[in-house]
């Protein structure tokens, strides 16, 4: 994949040279280590960080190398293609275009188990104290079509013993949700599993409030939600929904 010259007069080019992994901005190139499979199915995924201003080059999900490199400023013109790389024949399956820089979890994980494993995400607060009996969930999100969006509500012991849950679907907007068949104990927690829709829309969660008897609990600001853990996912990061 590639693209011709932007402003600076910089030319993007991803793919193989001399039979190894090859990422370029006209001069600003890193080269593989290995040489690259032929006569078989192969992946292969060029990472870039314009933060750190690293690039990272996998080969069937193993690191191969990398590079500090100068950013590219442009855009990316066409797939099965670049400006200055002679593949001679090929075939290519299954293309996906992030952006966000993957991390190496993410890149294992896409070779294992294909793109869409990264449509989905999980967030799992931290436990809240609440010795009330739960009667209601108020939350507010947006879930662009095709995307889901559910929550799953923990009660547990002081030791953080999982007494009993409930899950919920939820949808568009500020709604109220019936809880039932949760047990008392002294404190809660929410898990969140998000799936994003195909064309790459994520759901997201604003704000979740729990009522009931005695007590109440929510979770809406960053310091909220920050307490908790949320797996790896290009749909989900690393704080919080």
């Amino acid at each position: 994949m590639g693209a011709d010259q932007d402003s600076t007069g910089t030319v993007l080019n991803a793919g193989i040279k001399h039979k190894k992994l090859f990422f370029g901005f006209q001069g600003r190139d890193v080269a593989g280590n290995r040489e690259v499979p032929t006569e078989s199915w192969v992946n292969l995924t060029y990472a870039y960080d314009a933060v750190l201003r690293k690039t990272f080059l996998y080969l069937n999900g193993v690191l191969d190398k990398t590079a500090n490199q100068e950013p590219y400023i442009g855009p990316l013109e066409t797939i099965g293609d670049a400006p200055s790389l002679q593949h001679g024949r090929y075939s290519m399956d299954e293309i996906a275009i992030t952006q966000s820089c993957l991390s190496p979890e993410l890149v294992a994980l896409l070779v294992q188990d294909g793109f869409d494993s990264l449509r989905k995400g999980e967030y799992s607060s931290a436990w809240r104290s609440y010795a009330g009996t739960a009667r209601e969930l108020e939350a507010t999100t947006e879930a662009p079509e095709g995307s889901k969006l559910s929550l799953t509500i923990e009660s547990g012991d002081k030791n953080g013993n999982v007494l009993s849950s409930t899950t919920l679907d939820l949808t568009t907007g500020t709604k109220r949700y019936p809880v039932r068949e949760l047990k008392t104990g002294d404190q809660v927690r929410i898990r969140v599993q998000v799936v994003a829709a195909r064309n790459g829309q994520s759901p997201v969660l604003r704000s979740v409030g729990l009522s009931g008897t005695n007590a109440s609990v929510r979770w809406s600001t960053p310091s909220d939600w920050s307490t908790g853990k949320a797996d790896k996912s290009v749909m989900v990061n690393d704080a919080a929904p």
